[in-house]
Parts: C-alpha cells; structure tokens; sequence
C-alpha cells in the first residue's frame, strides 16, 4: 500500500523537489523490504526523470547501497565514487557513507578513512537534519581503522562514541558503538 502510494505520489510530481522526495522514499522503502532488484531500475527512472544534480546525488548513493547488496563493494564504490566528484551538501554525505563502507572492504583503508571525515565534515555543515546521525560517519571511519588492524585508535574512537551515546542519551549511538568495540580486539 505504502510503495503504491508512492507510485502515485511519482506519477503527480510536478518539479525535481517532489520527483526527489518521492524516489528517495520509494528507494528507502524498497531497500528497507529488500527489494533490491526493484530498487535498482526505480533508481535509474527517477535518475532519468530528475535534472537537480543534489537529488540524482542522493539517489545514486540508494543505487549504490542496492548495488552493494546485489554485487558487492567494487560495483557500490565505483558508483558512490564517480558521483561524489560534483557531490555537495545531503548529497555528499549519503555518497560518502556507501563509497567509505565499500572501499573499506576492499582494502583501501586510507580512502575509507578521507571519505569518512570528508562526509563528517559535510554531515555537520546541513542546515536541515538527514535520517542518519552524523556520528555514523564515525563509525564507518572505527570500521576502517580496525580493517587496518589499527585496532587501538578504533577502540579510542569507538569508547570516546560511546560515551558521548551515553551523555546525550543516544541508544542508536550506544548501540552502534558497542557492537564496534569487540572488532578492536583484533578479531576480524
């Protein structure tokens, strides 16, 4: 009913605001059930339908996650790559999250670690919240130092999370900090 809905939500759209909106929550709801492979060409028709370059930003950044769970992390990060060239703002910061997830995995720590802090940055600087934290960037980076066998600075980083989680009450925090913390014992 929900998805549906959105189709027709698609189909009255009137500008890239709403063609955007639209698609970004039909791509979330889509991953979300795990509908990958309808998420993959709703991606490139609303891709094809949208000019704004900050919307096809975000959309592109779903595509890669879709595509890393269909093909793995070379395919997410050589999307997530290619369009964090021109990548500003919410943008920027959904491309970075997907494109440091997926170099990680391939081994190229160093990237990993600069599109973390580069999408951090950028997290910070939205005027308007996103539905990720930005302390999610953070973690990426904690994922990425481990992969490295950095194991200390990953532990330090992902402690310091932690309890900042606990001092601003944050479960989400909380939670994904905590779960890091065993991966620094160097048992990847």
């Amino acid at each position: 009913l929900f998805r549906s809905r959105l189709s027709e939500l698609a189909e009255k759209a009137a500008d890239d605001d709403q063609r955007g909106a639209v698609a970004v929550s039909h791509l979330d709801s889509l991953i979300y059930v795990g509908r990958m492979s309808q998420g993959v060409r709703r991606a490139e028709l609303a891709e094809a339908a949208i000019a704004d370059p900050d919307w096809r930003g975000e959309i592109v950044a779903r595509r890669a996650v879709i595509l890393l769970s269909l093909y793995g992390p070379a395919v997410a990060a050589e999307v997530a790559e290619a369009a964090l060239e021109n990548a500003r703002g919410r943008a920027l910061v959904w491309l970075s999250m997907i494109a440091s997830f997926s170099v990680a995995r391939l081994g190229r720590i160093q990237d990993a670690l600069d599109l973390s802090d580069r999408g951090y940055a950028a997290h910070l600087a939205l005027t308007e919240p996103i539905g990720w934290y930005p302390w999610v960037h953070l973690y990426l980076r904690c994922e990425a130092l481990a992969a490295a066998g950095r194991f200390k600075e990953a532990e330090e980083l992902a402690a310091e999370q932690y309890q900042r989680g606990l001092a601003e009450n944050s479960a989400e925090a909380q939670a994904y900090f905590s779960f890091h913390l065993p991966h620094c014992e160097g048992e990847m």
